[in-house]
């Protein structure tokens, strides 16, 4: 899976409101490319059916069948509260073009048809088809992979009949490189199989083969492992008599004529992925994990410079989106509006001020409104810095944190949720005494680990 993610930065005009006491707002826009993903060769494609097509088999031999296919849930889901709002995004659909371009990868082209007769699916000039429905993360794909921020669900009621485990998730490959998968593959009642693939390392259900799943039961975390160059869930259905099936219904769905889903999700949802506070520029977007740098912050200081980013998908030329900076008291510090002059799957505009000095301490809120609908994340001012947990790992390492430097026992450490902060041998004093001074804060989810 070649997964070529560009950043394609766009300097664009800004219209903005001031008020009274405002310091100066300025901004930017910009765009991801969709990324290029091959699941699976051809020959792992065929080597994985020859595997499962016996104990399919099997199954059909044991299990009492019913009529009618399954209809699904979505099959990611939250798996633990973060300020994610819409934290996934269809990258590719099931291919139903019936010639093959000449390029070796044809995404997003004249010969692509996806089952809403748009181009969201790709070929290869070697006749392989995309056969499966591809999930991405965004915007922090990689530290909502190693926070295990989105799981994998069983998207029906089914038997466990073969499952993959062990292979590295940290992938960056391409098309002829990655090698195998973590999956999950389920049986269902009325004959058809669903595949999960790409899954984390280590995160992969430990029920045994021929156990029985619930729909929404977990199976794994998103990961990149195969070939997969950036986290997502490739998702892959066959019916009873082992034909591919596209589960989303539309005029240019030439597998199947009806939604195998509870409720089809939409095809391109405009709606805003994640709204984020920076003290700067965040590093994003590269392979593997270790290289991204969010900056993220959950605390600022009076006079602090920070950057306000709102992610999302789908944008329209003509549209505007707006940034709304808010007091603990609900009036506006500021406001600025961008206009929308490209179509983009993936964007993300921010801006970028300094607080007033004599900003007061509280909960203060960014909030920004597109397609009609405002959405909100509170950051909290206080007149002290604040070190913050970045990531999970040794608390020794000043990059972990957001003042710049290891916390000492005067500091003021917030423990971010979902991460876990690694103390060593002899320094478990300095914990106590963050937590005897009130000092020490540890969110939802996070972990203080002792070394003996």
């Amino acid at each position: 899976m070649h997964f070529l993610l560009k950043i394609v930065l766009l300097w664009i005009a800004l219209s903005s409101y001031t008020f009274a006491q405002n310091q100066p707002m300025h901004g930017e826009a910009g765009a991801d490319a969709q990324p290029e993903h091959s699941c699976l060769t051809p020959e792992q494609h065929d080597e994985m059916k020859a595997l499962l097509l016996p104990k399919i088999a099997l199954l059909r031999q044991t299990q009492k069948l019913d009529q009618n296919h399954p209809l699904f849930i979505f099959p990611l889901q939250k798996a633990k509260p973060s300020p994610a709002l819409t934290p996934w995004y269809f990258i590719n659909f099931v291919e139903h073009s019936p010639t093959v371009g000449p390029n070796d990868v044809n995404q997003y082209s004249a010969y692509n048809r996806d089952y809403n007769c748009g181009t969201r699916t790709y070929n290869r000039s070697n006749g392989s088809k995309h056969t499966g429905t591809d999930i991405g993360l965004y915007p922090f794909a990689w530290q909502m992979m190693d926070n295990e921020e989105v799981k994998v669900v069983a998207a029906a009621p089914g038997i466990i009949f073969a499952r993959r485990e062990g292979n590295p998730d940290q992938n960056c490959g391409n098309f002829t490189t990655g090698g195998d998968w973590n999956g999950v593959y389920l049986y269902h009642a009325d004959g058809s199989t669903t595949w999960y693939g790409h899954l984390k390392m280590g995160s992969v259900t430990t029920k045994p083969i021929g156990s029985t799943v619930a729909a929404g039961e977990l199976l794994g975390y998103v990961g990149s492992s195969g070939g997969s160059s950036t986290p997502h869930l490739h998702f892959e259905v066959y019916d009873a008599n082992n034909n591919l099936i596209d589960p989303f219904q539309g005029s240019c769905n030439s597998l199947n004529a009806d939604s195998w889903w509870q409720q089809q999700p939409s095809y391109a949802p405009k709606v805003l992925s994640r709204i984020s506070v920076h003290r700067q520029t965040p590093a994003l977007f590269t392979c593997p994990s270790s290289t991204n740098q969010p900056y993220e912050v959950n605390y600022a200081q009076p006079g602090q410079a920070l950057y306000f980013y709102a992610w999302g998908l789908n944008t329209s030329p003509g549209e505007t989106i707006r940034f709304d900076l808010l007091r603990p008291d609900g009036t506006t510090q500021a406001a600025s509006i961008f206009t929308i002059n490209t179509k983009y799957d993936l964007f993300y505009y921010y801006i970028y001020t300094s607080l007033p000095v004599n900003s007061p301490s509280g909960i203060w809120q960014i909030q920004v409104t597109y397609a009609g609908v405002a959405y909100r994340q509170p950051f909290t001012v206080l007149p002290y810095p604040v070190c913050e947990s970045y990531n999970s790992g040794d608390w020794n390492q000043a990059a972990r944190w957001s003042c710049g430097q290891v916390p000492t026992s005067t500091s003021f450490v917030q423990i971010n949720a979902g991460h876990a902060v690694s103390i060593g041998a002899g320094q478990g004093g300095l914990a106590n005494g963050l937590r005897n001074y009130g000092r020490l804060i540890v969110g939802q989810g996070g972990r203080i680990q002792l070394s003996p």
